[in-house]
């Protein structure tokens, strides 16, 4: 049974604009900074995602609850988080 989230991933167009804004905005710290392994793209079931540059980020509190930002190319026609309103 699940008890907590630990990492969230989320997949972005820029690392550093990322980096920059939780940084000044929200107080996290990056903790490291690497290319996604093929056993981590494995696991994802995201094999295209192997090499791909991510940061991993926590919250100034050092609570254990990590972001993970993964570098990912514009994906036309893909609008995140949007509600359809039905009138």
């Amino acid at each position: 049974m699940l008890k907590s989230i630990v990492v969230i991933t989320i997949a972005v167009l820029n690392l550093e604009s990322v980096e920059t804004a939780y940084q000044s905005e929200f107080g996290y710290t990056t903790l490291e900074q690497r290319a996604v392994s093929e056993e981590l793209a494995d696991v994802w079931g995201a094999p295209h995602m192997r090499g791909s540059q991510y940061l991993l980020m926590q919250p100034e509190s050092e609570a254990e609850v990590y972001l993970r930002f993964v570098q990912s190319p514009d994906v036309h026609g893909y609008a995140p988080m949007t509600l359809s309103l039905i009138h």
